[in-house]
Formats: structure tokens, C-alpha cells, sequence
């Protein structure tokens, strides 16, 4: 095996303090962005609610099926996403006591 030539370090070195130098800039950067972002307008339970109910009116039973969660947790979703303007509620048509739920324009954006 032949040896490589002894200036062929430089590259390699030079391609390391690079690379040190871009993920130090990469960092300033995150953490700059980091202050800049504010929260997300809905949680991840939220976005799963809006998600399930877009292009569809449901009941908050099948609702709670598909999220697989029990009805009081479901009726705190739909109050929230109610109070921001994301979400509607209104009585079945035949059922007065059956809650159908649909997505506001603001909602669906």
C-alpha cells in the first residue's frame, strides 16, 4: 500500500474547522428562530380534532371513537376550538340531544 502524500491532511482539516464553523452559525440561527416562533394557535389534540373533522359534519360520539377518547375529554376539545372560532356545534336533526360538530372557514385555513 502506498502512502498518501503528507500534505493531505490540509484538506481534511480545512473541511473540519469548516464544518465546526457552519454548525456553530447553524446554532445562532436556531436559537434566534427559537424567539421569533410564537406557540402553535392549537395543541396536537386539537389539530387531531380539526384534522378528523374537516370536509365532514360529525357527532361528538363518533368523534370521540375515532380519537378514542372518553366524552368529557372530547366536549373540552370541541369547547376550546369552539372558543377560538375553529369549530361549530349544533343539534342533530332528528336527535336534539345528539351534537354534530363541523369546522368554521377560520378552522379549515
Amino acid at each position: 500500500m502506498s502512502q498518501p502524500p503528507s500534505g493531505s491532511h490540509r484538506p481534511v482539516m480545512s473541511a473540519v474547522a469548516e464544518m465546526s464553523e457552519l454548525i456553530e452559525l447553524l446554532e445562532v440561527v436556531w436559537e434566534r428562530g427559537r424567539d421569533t416562533v410564537s406557540e402553535p394557535p392549537v395543541s396536537s389534540a386539537q389539530a387531531r380534532v380539526l384534522f378528523l373533522v374537516d370536509g365532514s359534519e360529525m357527532n361528538l360520539r363518533e368523534l370521540g371513537r375515532l380519537l378514542e377518547a372518553a366524552p368529557p375529554s372530547v366536549t373540552r376539545l370541541c369547547d376550546r376550538l369552539q372558543a377560538v372560532g375553529f369549530l361549530e356545534r349544533h343539534p342533530g336533526p332528528d336527535d336534539r340531544r345528539e351534537v354534530l360538530v363541523h369546522l368554521t372557514p377560520a378552522g379549515r385555513a
